[in-house]
């Protein structure tokens, strides 16, 4: 609403003036340089509840202005005195009811011909549904940064081009980075580099609107280059024209989870007493280099081992002498056997050993000398002499666990069958 505010009267209010305020829908006052009230319009009665009548020659704050709202409306008319012709201000007005009153209102001062000021006009719009809609916001806005500010896990606000914009303390200690390193960092310093191209993939399909949220497990390296596990739930807020505004990021450090899900993974894929690998392993080993092998030219070998005569070993010198040798039989092979090869214990004297990248010759080196390191460790456990039997097969392309294991198998019956305590290699002439 545009109002003038200038007047040929300077002692009183014109009385056409008054026959117009009587119409208007707004709250319309008229003022004394000092703010006292000469005049108010019928809109009075909607507004306050009260005539205009009992507003006349008292002050706003005496007659309907919240006290705590005074300070803001007598600034507003002092600046008025000092020469502003208008002002704007928004208080709260105490009502008939009770109930209060959101008020906006523009003040302007009335000037005679000669341009000396003569008084005060007021209009007043109620705001009260508008003012209520900014507090919720405000509140909204507020519980919204005390849960992101004091959440314990890890927060981030992130604009459209991956700068992050505002960190919670959660993530600082999850990234082990002060807010000030975090705000000028980006996604591609905090990422583990192996997950950073799926998580800028992800992100931008977020923005260009093909999903709203997604969440994700990725792995963040911290300054001294540990990773943290975590999962990401990501969640696009858009602007009132429906532009992409900011990504809002939760952050859960899993890594213990992780920790715990690996170490009982270990376990279910361990035999408890050697802590070699187990049946189950061996079927998850075998399956896997098999697969590759038929993706290029075989390499490797498998390799059955059976004690001679172990229940004698348990019969003289009892299960715990038994249960040493194993351990003790285990521990010197996976010294002599390379990372990338995998140590199986099937049974109770049986194993398994698979030779990954390996030729036939190396093959039956490493073959030969578990055999050997076997003879010694159980003399060194029992102080009897013993010996282990073993058949080999080499890996070929396109072939199923079971027919290799089968191969392999044949080859150990040649060698217990043979004299025990030697190397049988599948397909050639057993040898000692």
């Amino acid at each position: 609403m545009t109002t003038s505010f200038i007047s040929a009267e300077t002692t009183g209010v014109p009385d056409e003036l008054a026959t117009v305020l009587s119409g208007v829908g707004d709250l319309v006052t008229v003022h004394d340089l000092d703010g006292r009230i000469r005049l108010a319009s019928g809109s009075s009665r909607a507004i306050l509840g009260v005539a205009p009548g009992e507003l006349v020659g008292r002050m706003p704050e005496e007659s309907f202005v919240y006290a705590e709202d005074v300070v803001e409306l007598s600034a507003a008319i002092e600046r008025l005195r000092k020469g502003d012709e208008t002002a704007a201000v928004t208080f709260r007005a105490r009502t008939e009811s009770g109930q209060a009153q959101w008020l906006e209102s523009r003040i302007g001062t009335m000037r005679d011909a000669s341009g000396a000021a003569g008084g005060l006009v007021a209009v007043s719009r109620v705001v009260t549904e508008r003012e209520q809609t900014h507090e919720a916001l405000r509140r909204s806005e507020a519980s919204f940064s005390s849960a992101f500010d004091y959440s314990p896990i890890g927060m981030v606000i992130t604009a459209p081009d991956n700068s992050l914009l505002r960190v919670n303390d959660a993530f600082c200690e999850l990234t082990k980075r002060s807010r000030a390193e975090l705000h000028s960092a980006s996604w591609r310093e905090l990422i583990h580099p192996d997950d950073l191209e799926s998580c800028l993939e992800l992100t931008g399909r977020i923005l260009g609107g093909q999903m709203r949220t997604a969440m994700v497990e990725k792995r963040y390296v911290r300054p001294d280059n540990s990773v943290v596990n975590a999962v990401m739930s990501i969640t696009l807020v858009r602007d009132e024209q429906d532009r992409p505004l900011h990504l809002v990021t939760q952050v859960l450090d899993v890594t213990d989870r992780h920790r715990l899900e690996t170490y009982l993974e270990e376990l279910a894929l361990r035999d408890p007493l050697t802590g070699a690998h187990n049946r189950r392993a061996l079927e998850v080993e075998l399956s896997s280099r098999l697969a590759a092998e038929s993706t290029g030219a075989p390499g490797g070998a498998l390799v059955l081992l059976d004690i001679d005569h172990f229940k004698d070993v348990n019969d003289t010198f009892g299960h715990n002498t038994g249960d040493d040798v194993l351990r003790h039989l285990v521990a010197e092979w996976r010294r002599r056997l390379r990372r990338n090869d995998v140590l199986v214990r099937t049974g109770g004297d049986e194993f398994v050993v698979l030779l990954g990248d390996a030729d036939p010759d190396s093959a039956e080196s490493v073959a030969r000398d578990l055999l050997a390191l076997a003879d010694t460790a159980i003399l060194t456990v029992t102080g009897v002499a013993s010996s282990v039997s073993a058949g080999m097969a080499l890996l070929r392309a396109d072939e199923e666990p079971a027919e290799l294991l089968r191969r392999a198998d044949e080859a150990l019956y040649l060698a217990k069958r043979g004299g025990r305590g030697r190397l049988v290699i599948e397909g050639a002439e057993a040898r000692c």
